[in-house]
């Protein structure tokens, strides 16, 4: 198993007071042959979403594959 998270918050750049958070988790197994299992999570917040836009999004991806 392994387990990736990661969080950013950064202020905008061009409006006061306005603040963005990203979050990211990916759980990865490994299974025989060189095959993998991830499963992945995306959170994206924003304290002043534009008009008629959500404050908070979110991602969930799993992917099977191969490594070489």
């Amino acid at each position: 198993f392994s387990l990736l998270s990661r969080v950013m918050v950064y202020p905008s750049l061009t409006e006061s007071g306005r603040w963005r958070t990203d979050f990211n988790m990916d759980l990865n197994y490994d299974l025989p042959l060189d095959f993998f299992i991830n499963l992945g999570l995306s959170l994206n917040y924003d304290n002043q979403p534009g008009q008629g836009g959500e404050e908070t999004d979110y991602v969930f991806q799993t992917t099977f594959g191969w490594s070489l």
